[in-house]
């Protein structure tokens, strides 16, 4: 009985596995339109956070006066006193680091008693045409932006 064994041999070109070069630069190229779309805003997300983070940062800053009074055991004033006014024996202007472009307005000054507690008041941070009202309830003074 004659057995006959037939080999098939597999074409190279019917077997290829992988993707064209015409496929390839199309994904590339969807991929460029989606970056473009998406990057321009995340700039501006970036800009957001940061500027959402200097302020939590002012807030918390504006917070802490009291206690910075009580550690220090002396009494601090944020904002101008009147024109010839002296401060009280011992009280030093409170100060607060504001990054370039922010302004700070006090219009009437806060007190901050050695013993940690605040005479209460407003303060209005400017940034830009941005401008943002925070009141400081006596006793303590914790930062709230005003409604």
């Amino acid at each position: 009985m004659p057995m006959s064994v037939s080999l098939q041999s597999s074409s190279p070109a019917t077997d290829s596995a992988g993707f064209t070069l015409l496929e390839v630069l199309v994904v590339l190229a969807i991929l460029g339109l989606a970056a473009a779309a998406v990057g321009p805003r995340l700039a501006a997300m970036y800009d957001s956070i940061a500027f959402a983070m200097t302020r939590e940062t002012l807030e918390q800053d504006l917070s802490a006066l009291p206690y910075q009074a009580f550690v220090a055991g002396t009494d601090m004033v944020l904002g101008e006193t009147p024109k010839g006014a002296q401060l009280a024996d011992g009280a030093v202007p409170a100060t607060l680091v504001l990054p370039d472009g922010w302004n700070l307005d006090v219009p009437q000054p806060i007190w901050f008693r050695a013993s940690g507690f605040c005479s209460g008041g407003t303060v209005v941070v400017t940034v830009g045409e941005i401008s943002e009202t925070y009141i400081l309830r006596a006793p303590q003074c914790r930062a709230e932006a005003a409604p």
